[in-house]
């Protein structure tokens, strides 16, 4: 399923190294897309997460490594191409976002909510602006972490009981308290909630050039805003409701090691991000340099 798909992505990417110029950041940047499961390229991904063994496609999806190789290129938002690319790519995680909420398996829902955040994490690494691509490289390693938490939740959840339905309550909250706070708290930081890491990321980003550019920023807040519902949608879905009759197991002591760990490290840096701020400021700097409007 994902053969012709990453089969394209490693070739462009290739072509875009080689070629260079704007002709090459363009390749650079489609081989990223269809590499992340941005619309319309998505069906890779959410087909994998329902197909493939769930923690192995999060592994998989969830760090977004391929956002790496444009750390160093920028759109030009004054340009008719680059709006173009930037209004794509906010419509694209607004499309994907929604179609989270009226998928009826679980890892579907979670699958389309990776695709979204991605694609607005991408959206902020290409923004020009020094204060908007500091928001992106931010998004980008806070948003990973949020997303990894998430996929080992739907993971865990999945490996007790099968597949769950999200056209119908569970009521798994009586049974699984620890899960479902997790699950809750790595959802909402995914999208930038408060008081979570990427929400100064996201401050950032919308502090940056999409600020000027209304359209962009308009797409941009409208999905992060319906992320947001998506993630509480699935929350009540699978965990509100009449409590089921069957058993089924919270968290285990080495689930909660490693769950535990993850939700501290948004929860502590959320609190204080000019942790980061400070020191990816410079950082995001020294990349921009000589990085040009392509």
């Amino acid at each position: 399923l994902a053969l012709p798909y990453l089969g394209a992505s490693a070739l462009l990417g290739l072509v875009g190294e080689l070629v260079g110029g704007q002709v090459g950041a363009l390749c650079l940047l489609l081989a990223v897309a269809i590499r992340l499961g941005t619309f319309p390229f998505h069906g890779w991904v959410v087909g994998a997460f329902s197909r493939a063994p769930f923690a192995l496609v999060v592994a998989l999806v969830a760090p977004m490594a391929a956002l790496g190789p444009l750390g160093r290129v920028a759109l030009d938002l004054e340009g008719p191409l680059g709006m173009f690319v930037a209004v794509s790519l906010g419509a694209a995680a607004l499309w994907t976002a929604a179609w989270a909420i009226v998928q009826r398996t679980l890892s579907r829902a979670v699958g389309f909510v990776m695709v979204s955040v991605q694609s607005t994490t991408l959206l902020g690494m290409l923004d020009p602006d020094p204060v908007g691509h500091l928001g992106g490289l931010l998004m980008w390693g806070v948003t990973g972490i949020s997303l990894l938490g998430l996929g080992l939740v739907t993971a865990a959840l999945l490996s007790r009981r099968g597949e769950l339905q999200t056209d119908t309550y569970s009521g798994l909250a009586g049974k699984a308290p620890i899960l479902a706070s997790l699950f809750l708290l790595f959802g909402l930081a995914a999208v930038g909630a408060p008081g979570t890491a990427a929400f100064a990321s996201t401050d950032l980003v919308l502090h940056g050039s999409m600020a000027h550019h209304p359209a962009t920023l308009v797409l941009f807040i409208s999905a992060v805003s319906v992320q947001g519902y998506a993630v509480l949608h699935l929350f009540f879905r699978v965990f509100f409701g009449p409590e089921v009759a069957w058993s089924f197991s919270d968290a285990l002591p080495r689930e909660r090691l490693a769950l535990m760990g993850l939700a501290t490290l948004l929860v502590v840096v959320g609190l204080a991000p000019q942790i980061l701020v400070d020191g990816w400021r410079m950082a995001g700097q020294v990349i921009l340099t000589g990085a040009g409007a392509h």
